[in-house]
């Protein structure tokens, strides 16, 4: 009888695969190693995007002075993702690791499950019920109302009602209900969560018209929503209120930032951004083109103590600084540190807050209209 048609046996192999441990481990090594390769892969495609930004930064540079940055800070996408157009910008080194994907991708989910916490948060600092509804006389001026974080109400003399980066229902100190009665348009910066909430974009739908940055498009038209002008950096746009009887126009306008993008897929980068880090030229370049400026409203509060963070954001003193590079404006007014976790109005208004910065500097150099405010408080604009 031949015995050497009998079927092998794993008990003949030099793996003990008869071991109750020996296939767990040997998935979780495959595994790794298939994850390694993929980061490795990642790395090496980040660093050759890389290559190429600083590439074009340098021939901007030379072709571009500073009497044509417009053409030195257009929008640049380099093998699909948006990238920082600016000197300034240093990426980690862990920015496209797999390390980092993990991370951000938690980071998303915790937003999520702290929504609550975030609320609670919020409540110890300062807040006042917003002036949704105007006097008469109220309405022949201009005003502007924070909301928290960047979600801010624009109230023109015109009639139109403008609100820029919607967050969440439960954070904002009014109902939903009222700003959707009253607004004519919302403004997107970028696609962070907490800057575009889904909830409260599903509420406001397409009862206004959004403008978003280049390449957020499909966000909205998978929700449903259709009324959206997507815009590239530098393009204009007029807007007319058509629930009003004026025939007044305004220009809504996108200007370039120093940020990254990024939703809950966990890819970066496919949209452009609204919010900035400091770039002094840029700030010059702005209010080259389009000052000077009346009301500015500077990110600030939530740098943190890493140095992406602080690329992506402006400390209260780079806040100073874009107020002084802006002009400055009659008005310059400090948001984006509502939802921080260790900042409080106190911090904000004391030692090392916005205000503290401000009464340092003589007041030749600009820096005293620069002001913190309460949340859901309302300012009127000497128009």
């Amino acid at each position: 009888m031949n015995t050497n048609n009998k079927r092998p046996s794993f008990t003949n192999f030099p793996i003990p695969f008869d071991h109750p441990y020996t296939i767990p481990v040997l998935s979780i090594a495959v595994g790794a190693s298939a994850l390694f390769y993929y980061s490795l892969q990642a790395q090496h495609k980040a660093e050759l995007r890389e290559a190429v930004r600083l590439e074009i930064i340098k021939k901007r540079k030379k072709h571009f002075s500073n009497n044509n940055r417009v053409k030195r800070y257009a929008s640049l996408k380099i093998d699909g993702q948006y990238v920082n157009p600016f000197e300034e910008w240093q990426p980690s080194a862990s920015s496209s690791s797999l390390i980092s994907k993990f991370h951000t991708t938690w980071t998303y989910f915790k937003r999520l499950l702290r929504k609550d916490t975030m609320v609670i948060k919020t409540q110890i600092l300062s807040t006042i019920s917003p002036l949704t509804n105007k006097s008469s006389q109220q309405r022949e001026i201009s005003s502007f109302t924070w909301l928290g974080h960047s979600c801010c109400l624009f109230d023109l003399r015109s009639g139109i009602k403008i609100l820029t980066d919607p967050i969440s229902s439960k954070q904002i100190p009014c109902q939903i209900t009222e700003l959707c009665r009253i607004i004519n348009s919302v403004l997107v910066t970028h696609q962070h969560t907490n800057h575009l909430d889904e909830d409260t974009v599903l509420k406001i739908g397409n009862g206004v018209t959004w403008y978003i940055p280049l390449g957020l498009k499909s966000w909205f038209l998978h929700r449903g929503i259709d009324n959206v002008i997507e815009m590239d950096w530098w393009q204009e746009t007029q807007y007319h209120n058509e629930r009003s009887n004026s025939n007044e126009e305004i220009s809504i306008i996108c200007v370039p930032a120093m940020h990254e993008s990024i939703g809950a897929s966990s890819r970066k980068n496919e949209s452009l951004c609204g919010s900035t880090g400091y770039v002094p030229n840029l700030f010059h370049a702005i209010f080259d083109k389009y000052g000077p400026f009346t009301l500015a409203t500077l990110p600030m509060g939530d740098s943190g103590d890493n140095s992406t963070s602080s690329l992506i954001h402006m400390k209260p003193e780079d806040a100073l600084k874009a107020h002084i590079d802006l002009g400055p404006p009659t008005l310059s007014v400090g948001i984006h540190w509502s939802s921080s976790e260790s900042t409080s109005t106190t911090e904000m208004t004391t030692k090392g807050g916005p205000l503290d910065y401000a009464q340092t500097y003589d007041h030749n150099e600009g820096s005293d209209g620069l002001i913190a405010m309460k949340i859901g408080q309302t300012i009127f604009l000497d128009n």
